[in-house]
């Protein structure tokens, strides 16, 4: 997978889970390109999930829409700094 250039996981929560976690891994350690940007969406994330999710990024950046600590959280994103205006500008 050395052409790929993006990588989003989108339902991190979930695909982050142990269930799914090996296979994400394998897939993202695929994704050898230097440039390959990196980018997890979740609406909801617990603590296990936002660590793994932060240690497979470079230099991540955490936008959070909404209140974090209520019942519902609009969005949660983890990018690498040097997309960060090309994201936002597609959101």
């Amino acid at each position: 997978l050395y052409s790929v250039r993006h990588l989003i996981l989108d339902e991190a929560d979930r695909m982050l889970d142990p269930e799914f976690l090996e296979q994400v891994q394998e897939v993202a350690a695929a994704c050898s390109h230097p440039a390959v940007r990196k980018a997890v969406f979740s609406a909801t994330l617990p603590a296990n999930a936002e660590k793994i999710a932060m240690d497979m990024l470079d230099d991540p950046i955490r936008i959070v829409v909404g209140l974090k600590y209520v019942l519902f959280v609009h969005a949660i994103y983890f990018l690498r700094a040097d997309s960060l205006a090309g994201t936002l500008r597609c959101l």
